[in-house]
């Protein structure tokens, strides 16, 4: 019983610095001003194009930003137009 205890344990802790390594990033829809994931292509709320918006890609992480954006907060380095 103790190995298992021991197992879910580490299974955890495992699922747990997974899930901080991928950081949920939102934003701002340009139209309508809902927050949205960064991923999206189109906003689920107005229905306006999100790709159109994000021009900029971090050379890092390969996120993809607004143009107002100047550096990526995740790793701070500069972004690049897209």
């Amino acid at each position: 019983m103790e190995i298992l205890l021991n197992l879910l344990f580490w299974a955890l802790i495992i699922g747990l610095i997974l899930a901080m390594r991928r950081p949920v990033i939102v934003m701002d829809c340009p139209a309508c001003g809902k927050t949205v994931s960064h991923h999206s292509r189109v906003c689920q709320y107005c229905g306006e194009a999100i790709a159109a918006h994000l021009i900029k890609q971090c050379p890092d992480c390969k996120l993809l930003f607004t143009a107002e954006t100047n550096h990526c907060p995740l790793c701070t380095s500069k972004l690049r137009l897209k």
